[in-house]
């Protein structure tokens, strides 16, 4: 099924993804938009934006995402970058104010290392994991915070807890659910490396650029992609509840590519797999 607009484990998604021409994913309601190949409808209203890396059709849409927010007075956004990125995108939005004559405003910060958190708001906060591409790259996992009371408390009278509290903040325990996984390009190595956390997340989007018919794994290893012939001996390492392949090369039609990734799949994983396809070819 092509997924460009709906939920996936209740979790809503909404962008565009076709390799080299444009790369979206937005979650309109975690606020977040991981990649800007294209400004569309759901991303220019998050107001926090996640870029895996700078290649062209990952931040195409953030001349158009900057200027439409500044026109409709929306506020200033976030955006996130891997670390030695931060520089080329501060340097490329202050190349766009100086084409219109009038700075954008926006706040650029660099991802955090992998194990530590980026606290975007009380109860979500944004984690990376490592990827392989052929520059800098990172994948984002997005999670929500939640404090829930230690096991031994459990079944106490809310005045009791609500005492106990005053005194006792140890009383609640801290814990990131994560929600959604994104990987950005990368090849699929990064699977085994992964940690529990990001092969957990409720719904994973995984980069499968080719699939086959002739391209090859090596192919896909030489452009620092994923091959779904790669992928076939890992999926069973993931837990998530639902995985989005996306970023599909536009050597293949739309219209083919559920029957070809079907087919490859091992049995008893198709009923997870869910298939982001960007539509129109160039």
């Amino acid at each position: 099924m092509a997924v460009l607009d709906g939920r996936i484990e209740g979790l809503l998604v909404s962008g565009r993804s076709l390799a080299g021409i444009a790369t979206t994913v937005s979650f309109p309601e975690l606020d977040v938009t991981v990649d800007m190949g294209e400004c569309t409808p759901a991303a220019l209203r998050t107001s926090v934006v996640a870029l895996t890396h700078g290649h062209a059709d990952h931040i195409s849409g953030l001349p158009m995402y900057l200027g439409v927010r500044r026109l409709y007075g929306m506020p200033d956004p976030l955006f996130i970058a891997p670390p030695g990125s931060v520089e080329g995108v501060r340097d490329f939005i202050a190349s766009l104010g100086r084409l219109q004559n009038r700075p954008f405003e926006a706040r650029i910060v660099a991802a955090p290392e992998p194990g530590q958190a980026l606290v975007l708001d009380k109860d979500r906060v944004l984690r990376t994991f490592q990827v392989s591409h052929s520059i800098e790259s990172n994948g984002y996992v997005i999670a929500r915070r939640v404090q829930h009371l230690r096991p031994e408390y459990v079944g106490l009278s809310g005045a009791t807890i609500a005492e106990l509290r005053q005194n006792r903040p140890d009383i609640m325990v801290e814990e990131d659910i994560p929600l959604v996984a994104v990987t950005g390009d990368t090849t699929p190595e990064w699977i085994e490396t992964a940690d529990p956390f990001v092969l957990g997340a409720r719904v994973l989007f995984m980069e499968c650029t080719f699939l086959g018919q002739g391209r090859t794994t090596e192919a896909a290893r030489k452009g620092f992609h994923t091959h779904i012939d790669d992928l076939v001996e890992l999926f069973g390492r993931v837990k998530s509840r639902a995985i989005v392949l996306y970023h599909f090369s536009q050597y293949y039609r739309a219209e083919e590519i559920a029957g070809i990734v079907h087919e490859a799949l091992p049995e008893g994983i198709g009923a997870r797999i869910h298939l982001f396809d960007g539509g129109d070819r160039l």
